[in-house]
């Protein structure tokens, strides 16, 4: 995956990528649809609403039926997607629930694409203000969208924020630094763990009843006297 190339000038319109069997998905869909989308065609009246991503029957049937009117674009299953990712000026991730690491964003990021995203789908991947616009609300999420189609500055400082924490933290390299880290570690702390549990379980101790037996310390030192009843036994016939 490499980083598409059209400028700032040549793109348009927004992109939505995800699987829509998934309910966070379905939800992010339909409120974007019913409560941003009309918010942002106010001020771009020509921008689109793309959506890539099947099954398309769980987008709801009030939106595919109106799609052109609602300014969507469904597009269902797409085999290659980087030309969609070289013409839109930016991906939406307008999750609301859900959890880990957004595949949406990551690719988005990957390729180039400033994201628009909640304070949810931005959670947990190493992302702030810098590398994604954040909107927390229906009107601050159009307004980041309105933007990002007027104010180039701001939209290449997202660009280049989003390659920067992709190279930082899930390229290749970032990845098998990660490894080779655990394993520096891996290879210090094993030998002494080790050495520690030996010493543990093997240095003899040293009983404070006189004249007993000296029992490695994992030993269960009750297993190796005779039952009581046994023992009153012996003691009653002088053994």
């Amino acid at each position: 995956m490499s980083l598409t190339t059209a400028p700032f000038e040549e793109r348009k319109d927004v992109l939505f990528i995800g699987n829509m069997n998934h309910l966070p998905n379905q939800d992010a869909v339909s409120w974007y649809v019913t409560r941003i989308h009309h918010l942002v065609r106010e001020k771009q009246h020509n921008c689109l609403l793309h959506i890539v991503g099947t099954p398309v029957h769980y987008i709801p049937e009030w939106i595919r039926e109106n799609a052109k009117n609602l300014g969507v674009n469904i597009l269902g299953y797409v085999k290659d997607v980087r030309p969609l990712f070289n013409s839109v000026l930016a991906t939406v991730a307008p999750l609301r629930f859900g959890a880990g690491v957004k595949g949406k964003i990551g690719q988005s990021l990957a390729y180039g694409v400033p994201v628009v995203s909640t304070a949810v789908g931005a959670e947990g991947m190493h992302l702030t203000g810098l590398e994604v616009g954040i909107g927390r609300d229906e009107r601050e999420f159009a307004r980041v969208i309105t933007s990002l189609h007027q104010n180039k500055t701001y939209w290449e400082m997202l660009r280049t924020g989003g390659q920067r924490v992709i190279k930082e933290k899930y390229s290749k390299e970032a990845a098998m630094q990660g490894i080779q880290k655990i394993l520096r570690k891996a290879e210090h702390a094993v030998p002494c763990q080790l050495e520690r549990t030996m010493k543990r379980r093997f240095t003899p101790t040293t009983s404070e009843e006189p004249g007993t037996q000296e029992y490695p310390s994992f030993v269960d030192r009750s297993r190796t006297r005779p039952p009581r009843s046994r023992r009153r036994t012996e003691v009653s016939r002088g053994w």
